[in-house]
């Protein structure tokens, strides 16, 4: 099972000053489906990338890496730009 739990900040370019969501979790049974999810739940809620706060990916409990806004998943102990892409295969 891989989840993620999307939390965002609001973004000043927008006069957004708070949170625009509550804290959301998401969760399916393959990567290929948690990430038609998370874009579904970005575009009802108006999310952009100014709003992302980089939420880490979890796999059965496990954490793997952290979601920039495209969905692309980095090394959980690294950040941009040292953190590598982790490639979830196509389960």
């Amino acid at each position: 099972m891989f989840s993620v739990t999307i939390e965002t900040v609001g973004n000043i370019d927008f006069r957004q000053y708070a949170p625009i969501t509550s804290p959301h979790r998401l969760e399916a049974e393959t990567f290929q489906v948690l990430r038609k999810l998370i874009r579904d739940y970005q575009l009802d809620e108006g999310i952009g990338g100014g709003n992302w706060t980089n939420p880490t990916l979890h796999h059965d409990g496990q954490p793997v890496g952290w979601m920039s806004y495209n969905c692309r998943v980095w090394e959980p102990d690294k950040s941009w730009p040292e953190a590598e892409e982790i490639t979830i295969g196509r389960n």
